[in-house]
């Protein structure tokens, strides 16, 4: 059904990931302020693009965001929820996969930011095909995602996600093999007492080998009281209803 945020509403119907937390939580943290060339791997409903173009829309120039699903059904989702946004003109949506999108874009082709809630089931659980296909690793492995992003980043760029807090380490091992430095991240937990469950990660290229900052943080979405968290509330301010 239609989830409305204070700016636009996300239809999902026909989308088999549906909005969710996770992809709130990366459009919410992300470092977007003045990029000028966004890339949204994966789009599903079109969400994060679209809240991505909010935020890019109080830049006061201009900015083209391209959003790249491959399940058809999704893709003309994204595609009617864009058109319905504020920021309609500023977003594209392709209907393909980030490989034959590299190849048609070609190598001149660079974005200052770059985003993904990548696949994150593996081998081995079972769910409905479309379902399967946007959250399964087989369909878009880690390695095949960052290799993509190694080669669409501008120098001065960032990649960001958001995966499961126990996939850190195999990301970081992965990225380090395409010269991709973490710079900042934020783990995620559900209440205070609870481990993480998801981590946000804000990557960059560091092709010199550079010592970078890293930057940590740790956000607790809901409060003792069951309540959504102060903190949760400040960071999803601009586009949660309620908030």
């Amino acid at each position: 059904m239609p989830f409305t945020f204070k700016q636009f509403y996300i239809d999902d119907t026909q989308c088999a990931m549906k909005v969710g937390t996770d992809s709130i939580l990366l459009g919410s943290w992300s470092c977007a302020h003045s990029q000028q060339q966004v890339l949204d791997i994966g789009t599903g409903s079109g969400l994060l693009a679209i809240m991505l173009a909010q935020k890019l829309s109080l830049q006061q120039q201009p900015f083209c965001i391209h959003a790249v699903e491959l399940d058809a059904d999704a893709a003309s989702q994204a595609t009617s929820n864009v058109e319905q946004c504020p920021w309609s003109d500023c977003i594209h949506v392709y209907q393909q996969s980030i490989q034959a999108f590299v190849e048609a874009q070609g190598s001149q082709q660079k974005y200052d930011l770059i985003l993904s809630n990548p696949p994150y089931f593996v081998a081995g659980q079972e769910f409905e095909a479309t379902r399967q296909q946007a959250r399964h690793t087989g369909q878009l492995s880690w390695f095949t995602l960052l290799a993509n992003v190694a080669s669409l980043l501008s120098q001065d760029g960032y990649f960001e996600c958001v995966i499961p807090a126990d996939g850190k380490t195999k990301m970081l091992a992965l990225a380090q093999q395409f010269n991709l430095s973490l710079v900042a991240y934020c783990c995620i937990k559900t209440k205070a007492q609870k481990s993480a469950k998801r981590v946000l990660l804000r990557f960059r290229l560091n092709e010199a080998n550079q010592p970078y900052a890293c930057e940590q943080t740790e956000l607790v979405i809901h409060a003792e009281n069951g309540q959504y968290s102060c903190d949760f509330r400040a960071l999803c301010s601009d586009f949660y209803l309620n908030f």
